[in-house]
């Protein structure tokens, strides 16, 4: 799809997300009380930390050791919960928060295109793919909403013969190969807001013909962001990082 034959975005507004940190997955605590790891975090703070050498703005973790396990969490609304936009460009975007350029309200519409772009590609099959357990969150839906349509993984890496890393990852699709396996996909979206801010190509006239042109530059404006994609889709085993 692209400029000539546009698709409307659509709002999948009872839709619900979740961005619990480490500590407070009820998945995370069963799996502390096994002793089925020494570190626990998430996909989010992990991709985080490895994009760190690209990040412009600030964010923090918390780390916690209790009975003789780290836990890496993250604050409540942290920047972590929210794709940044032009992170990565020289001129600064402005703090007014009255300003739709502003840094927060870009940050908020490009995590909520994410969110809505994310369910709008998945097939409308009501079945879907099952999982061995359910939704760990369900029980958190506010009312007239349904969790978003996503899948949680939790993996595990051995670091050392003492360092037992496991981290909640979440991929966003999935489909069947021809040799009848499981494909998992990680779904991002990238945005444009205002080619003349940020002096970058009008993706109306450009994206059909310049497509490379236009990933080079979103390659350089928003590098932290397409870093902490592909870190976060390595780690959940995503065999594709499809990106609209």
């Amino acid at each position: 799809m692209g400029p000539t034959n546009p698709i409307t975005l659509q709002r999948f507004e009872d839709r619900q997300f979740f961005t619990t940190t480490t500590s407070d997955d009820p998945i995370i605590q069963k799996l502390a009380a096994k002793n089925s790891g020494t570190v626990f975090a998430t996909d989010t703070i992990l991709g985080a930390l490895m994009a760190a050498p690209l990040s412009a703005i600030t964010w923090d973790i918390i780390v916690r050791k209790h009975n003789g396990k780290i836990f890496l969490d993250k604050r409540s609304n942290s920047r972590l919960d929210f794709w940044s936009v032009n992170e990565n460009e020289s001129d600064s975007l402005p703090t007014d928060p009255t300003n739709l350029n502003s840094q927060n309200n870009l940050s908020l519409e490009a995590t909520l295109i994410n969110h809505n772009f994310s369910q709008q590609v998945l097939a409308k099959d009501p079945a879907g793919l099952a999982f061995e357990e359910s939704n760990p969150f369900s029980d958190a839906v506010d009312l007239g909403n349904q969790p978003a349509s996503l899948g949680y993984l939790y993996k595990r890496w051995d670091l050392t013969d003492d360092i037992k890393l496991v981290a909640r990852c979440e991929i966003n699709a999935a489909y069947r190969t021809a040799e009848g396996e499981t494909s998992y996909m990680s779904v991002k979206a990238l945005n444009e807001f205002d080619h003349h801010v940020t002096g970058g190509m009008e993706w109306r006239r450009t994206v059909d013909k310049q497509a490379s042109g236009v990933i080079a530059n979103e390659m350089k404006t928003n590098s932290s962001k397409l870093a902490r994609w592909t870190a976060q889709a390595i780690l959940a085993g995503a065999d594709h990082l499809l990106i609209g």
